[in-house]
């Protein structure tokens, strides 16, 4: 394998170029295939490998990139390496480029699991707010928090 797609599958984790493409994983981490048409979730990631138990798909994030969008080898790690502005080139990367490589991946890998975060209060406090309204909570009690839920996280819903 060449020294280019080492370096993009050690810059890109797959989940979140899956994320990045469109497929959305639930929360046990089970993704719809996109290679073939289902009701459930089939599909999941485990050391840096999809496997849909549906069709069989399997791959790393260079072999995703080519099925998802009917590309060759070198297609898909050019793609890659913009879509993720690596920055990276065929000829041996200096120490400079691979430790900036390093960091811009650290950064999108701590602002996924940041907007993670944000989902996962979203629904909690959306989730307490309908049992409160289930209870049959008032409107002193609901008006605040669908105040605040209004101008605090509905942005964040989607990240």
């Amino acid at each position: 394998m060449s020294r280019l797609a080492e370096d993009i599958k050690d810059n890109v984790d797959l989940r979140e170029a899956m994320e990045y493409y469109g497929i959305q994983f639930n929360r046990v981490g089970k993704a719809k295939c996109p290679f073939h048409n289902e009701k459930t979730a089939s599909l999941s990631i485990k050391n840096g490998r999809y496997m849909c138990f549906g069709c069989g798909a399997s791959g790393d994030v260079i072999e995703f990139v080519k099925v998802y969008f009917n590309l060759d080898f070198g297609q898909a790690l050019v793609r890659l390496n913009s879509d993720f502005r690596l920055g990276l080139t065929s000829e041996k990367p200096t120490a400079k480029s691979q430790a900036i490589a390093k960091e811009e991946a650290q950064i999108r890998k701590q602002w996924n699991e940041h907007c993670q975060f944000k989902r996962i209060l979203y629904l909690m406090i959306s989730d307490a707010y309908a049992e409160l309204m289930r209870l049959g909570a008032g409107a002193e009690v609901l008006d605040p928090i669908e105040d605040w839920l209004d101008n605090n996280l509905g942005r964040w819903a989607n990240g």
